[in-house]
């Protein structure tokens, strides 16, 4: 029951919930991954974890093709549920000098 309320919870780190704020704004329908969270993610993830991290949530998504070809739950977890956590509060911050975009074509021509 600590994950919905992971921001005011005393068992995750600050790692933790920074990795959780990431989660949270990658699976946002706009993705809602702002310079000042990417700039906190970057404080405790190396360019690699921050890789990995982020194509583990992205294949999760790939529920979405099952849900366009129509393909249901095969009854794996039925009646089990993960609640979402609330949207993080982002205060307004001056953007840094790598945003996501600037980083991802910075990665991709190193």
């Amino acid at each position: 029951m600590a994950l919905p309320n992971y921001h005011s919870s005393h068992l995750f780190s600050d790692r933790e919930k920074v990795a959780l704020d990431y989660t949270v704004a990658v699976m946002r329908t706009p993705v809602e991954v702002t310079d000042e969270l990417f700039a906190r993610l970057k404080q405790h993830f190396t360019e690699k974890q921050m890789v990995e991290i982020t194509v583990h949530l992205t294949l999760v998504n790939l529920n979405r093709l099952n849900a366009a070809f129509g393909i249901g739950s095969a009854g794996f977890s039925e009646g089990m549920v993960c609640l979402v956590p609330d949207r993080p509060r982002t205060p307004q911050a001056s953007s840094p000098p790598l945003g996501p975009a600037a980083w991802v074509t910075h990665i991709a021509s190193a």
